[in-house]
């Protein structure tokens, strides 16, 4: 028997799917929860809605209008290896036969069925579930390795049939919405990954701004070592955002000018910025909307000049430092990390550490930070 849908229903439907599809036009995540758990609740006729998910080392519950409910699901469940489980044996067996059946969309009267009505039983439901009007649960799923994403819309007494043909395939009308727009979001965040791992082979320090609120989203490797010595270095990281902002505001005079794309992105270097132990310059470049489709993002560059350190030899002399010792600590004050210095010199990251103690022992500090600030200054 086909799926026959009122007027209203027809279009609250076709609501909740362009919500679902629209996870790269809103500011963030959490707008777009709320969006499509606000199109999709009164489609299925419910009173809350919740959402958990995982991916990669995030993973959250997430609702807009039964915050109690996902407080208390929170505390009673965990996320391993992607997939969410519940500390109630009974209604992680529920959550385990939907993923044997490869189940994207179920009621909590499905899987009850399927567990022989023992989920009705179980204390979670009675004590939590049914005390805050989730008698009866309405949901969309997927998994995969990038983890799990479930979303449920909840009532105290439900107005469709939670059992029926027509209940699952309305829920089947949303459930490939549902994937698309998270896969969304998962392709965005493996970008921002590959990105990331990007500049983190460069030499150069480097910022990742979004541009209209300025807000950083990233920095190298290479731009956590370079404030080196230098306690003005907060100047520094201030002008980078302006120039950041700055370059996005042209960016957007520019479209409305219909300049060309070398126009806007074919900047000259900013002037220098000189610290009080530093001097730097920087350089604002634009990334590719059409990757990162939610905002304009805006990659700085940060070079400092003349940065030096007294010769290994010279500490040796001035701080009675062995010649390995030397080493290690012009290696330090650069930011090599234990592992990276173990590898460079041939030993184990316990090894390293021991040097680093008789080094902060000589030179009378207590952090690789004031061991930086020690050797970039007179001695």
């Amino acid at each position: 028997m086909a799926l026959v849908l009122s007027s209203a229903d027809q279009r609250q439907l076709a609501k909740a799917i362009e919500a679902l599809l629209s996870p790269l036009t809103q500011p963030s995540l959490d707008d777009w929860l709320v969006l499509i758990t606000r199109e999709i609740r009164p489609l299925l006729r419910g009173e809350s809605t919740l959402v958990a998910y995982s991916s990669g080392q995030t993973a959250a519950h997430f609702s807009a209008d039964a915050p109690e409910l996902a407080a208390k699901v929170s505390a009673a469940t965990t996320f391993r290896a992607g997939e969410l489980h519940f500390a109630d044996p009974v209604m992680d067996m529920g959550l385990a036969l939907r993923r044997e059946r490869h189940l994207g969309v179920f009621t909590s009267a499905t899987l009850d069925d399927m567990s022989g009505g023992q989920l009705q039983r179980s204390f979670f439901y009675n004590e939590v579930c049914r005390p805050l009007g989730a008698r009866i649960t309405y949901g969309l799923a997927l998994g995969g390795n990038d983890g799990e994403a479930l979303l449920g819309v909840n009532a105290k007494r439900p107005s469709r049939d939670p059992l029926s043909e027509d209940t699952l395939a309305l829920l089947a009308l949303l459930a490939p919405a549902f994937q698309a727009g998270f896969e969304m979001l998962r392709r965005l965040r493996r970008s921002y990954i590959a990105l990331a791992d990007s500049l983190d082979t460069l030499s150069e320090g480097i910022l990742v701004y979004d541009g209209a609120s300025g807000r950083e989203l990233y920095r190298n490797m290479a731009l956590q070592r370079l404030p080196l010595g230098d306690r003005g270095f907060a100047v520094v990281e201030r002008r980078a955002c302006e120039v950041a902002r700055a370059l996005h505001r042209t960016q957007q005079r520019s479209c409305s000018r219909m300049m060309s794309s070398a126009d806007q992105t074919d900047l000259p270097p900013l002037s220098d910025i000189r610290t009080q132990n530093g001097r730097y310059s920087l350089r604002a470049s634009l990334l590719p909307v059409a990757l990162f489709a939610r905002e304009q993002l805006v990659l700085v560059t940060v070079e400092r000049h003349g940065v030096s350190l007294p010769s290994a030899d010279r500490l040796r002399e001035h701080f009675g430092l062995t010649a390995r010792e030397a080493q290690v600590a012009l290696r330090l004050a650069y930011g090599d990390s234990d592992t990276e210095l173990a590898l460079k010199l041939g030993v184990s990251p316990h090894t390293v550490r021991h040097h680093a103690e008789r080094i902060f022992q000589k030179l009378d500090v207590h952090s690789r930070k004031a061991l930086a600030l020690r050797l970039a200054g007179p001695l």
